[in-house]
């Protein structure tokens, strides 16, 4: 089942909709940051989609201005503090 809150990030992440990459950015960290508060598993892993996400959209605009800094850093510090929750990488 896809929750509202997923079908809104869905529908932000088609990139020719994105009004504001700022108002994105900041969507995913308070999305990310609710569902870790959560604790449960099921919760982590959905944050981590998340993440992966903000990634996919960095990567389709790699220019310097693309994705606000100060929110890439912090996906970043997500990926890190939470990657225990990925498991190996292979």
């Amino acid at each position: 089942m896809t929750f509202p809150r997923q079908k809104l990030l869905n529908a932000a992440l088609d990139l020719d909709l994105v009004p504001s990459l700022e108002r994105l950015a900041r969507w995913i960290r308070a999305s990310v940051t609710l569902l870790l508060a959560n604790g449960a598993p099921s919760s982590a892993a959905k944050a981590l989609e998340h993440i992966d996400e903000a990634i996919d959209v960095m990567r389709a605009r790699p220019e310097a201005t693309a994705y606000p800094q100060d929110e890439a850093d912090w996906v970043r510090t997500a990926l890190e503090t939470n990657s225990a929750a990925r498991g190996p990488q292979g």
